[in-house]
């Protein structure tokens, strides 16, 4: 039996999001070992369309990346220690001021850097993320 067709998008940006991930989706999953996609509508409480992607490097290492139809981007990396809480945490969050193509190589950049990370080296992931999020006011139409 067929499925039936996806819904379409209803943020052509996160069309393109979810464009450019679906021509590296295997690739970025031979670097971690779990790597999956989630998309989330519209609902009652007047939240906006998103796709969130959740990568685990290893037993013990997991990036976030959410995207929200507004252009925002949150992006979590951290490691557990089992029974001694967090390795390290990186966290950032801005308005992405890229496209989808540089926000994948951006996600794939993350989930290299994240082999042999330490405390003291989670500024590498800020090199990555620091060009494509902008933190300032946003332009007027």
């Amino acid at each position: 039996m067929s499925q039936p067709p996806p819904i379409p998008w209803e943020s052509a940006f996160l069309a393109g999001i979810a464009a450019a991930w679906a021509k590296r989706r295997k690739a970025i999953g031979h670097q971690a070992r779990i790597a999956g996609a989630e998309r989330f509508g519209p609902s009652n409480d007047d939240s906006d369309e998103r796709f969130v992607l959740a990568f685990a490097k290893g037993a013990h290492q997991h990036v976030t990346v959410t995207i929200r139809a507004t252009r925002r981007v949150q992006v979590v990396a951290a490691e557990r220690v089992p029974n001694d809480g967090w390795a390290w945490t990186f966290s950032d969050a801005g308005r992405l001021s890229a496209d989808g193509p540089a926000l994948i190589a951006a996600i794939e950049q993350t989930l290299s850097a994240c082999y042999g990370m330490t405390a003291e080296r989670t500024a590498e992931f800020t090199a990555i993320w620091r060009p494509l999020l902008a933190k300032g006011p946003r332009a007027v139409d």
